[in-house]
């Protein structure tokens, strides 16, 4: 059955046709600023954190399907096998990043910027932006982006990333030691 027309839906989906757009634009915007490499340190290091864990989850999921078995010794070498072996290819990559990135801040003055849009900047904190484009022929001010210093120095962040790095990467071959000795 056919829908009677009806001009508030047309100026709805008019609306979120605009606003899908401007999402779209906004996302250009920002990419062409945002640099690549500390997004990638930053999936890298998180990928470090959650999926030695998530190896440890599977390898107990797949002993409780065979509690019959005895695989509890299994569990605990294969558990410690993974755990440590995700670490140290996601860590041993993290650390080299971050190492990266300190070199480039202190020899080559490097610093990241957090950029923000108009709409997103808190009224009280707005005196600390400036702004980063200029979009020409632009009468939408919703499209300007704005820069500003993070509040954590760049140098610091990836030291502090470099130091959890090294935390996790003792508790992995604790835990690969452990699972040695259980066996």
């Amino acid at each position: 059955m056919l829908k009677p027309f009806s001009r508030e839906s047309e100026i709805r989906k008019k609306e979120k046709l605009q606003e899908k757009n401007q999402r779209k634009r906004r996302k250009i915007i920002r990419a062409s600023f945002e640099p690549l490499l500390p997004g990638l340190i930053r999936m890298v290091y998180w990928g470090m954190i959650v999926l030695p864990f998530c190896s440890v989850a599977v390898e107990l999921i797949a002993c409780l399907e065979h509690k019959n078995d005895g695989t509890w010794e299994l569990f605990w070498k294969n558990s410690g096998y993974s755990y440590f072996f995700c670490w140290l290819f996601l860590g041993v990559v993290t650390a080299a990043l971050c190492v990266i990135q300190i070199v480039r801040t202190e020899k080559f003055g490097y610093s990241e910027k957090v950029y923000r849009f108009a709409d997103e900047i808190p009224y009280a904190e707005l005196f600390l932006y400036q702004k980063a484009n200029n979009p020409e022929g632009e009468e939408d001010d919703d499209l300007a982006l704005y820069e500003r210093e993070p509040e954590i120095p760049t140098k610091n962040r990836y030291r502090n990333m470099l130091i959890w790095t090294a935390i996790f990467g003792a508790a992995a071959g604790i835990y690969y030691g452990l699972s040695l000795f259980l066996m």
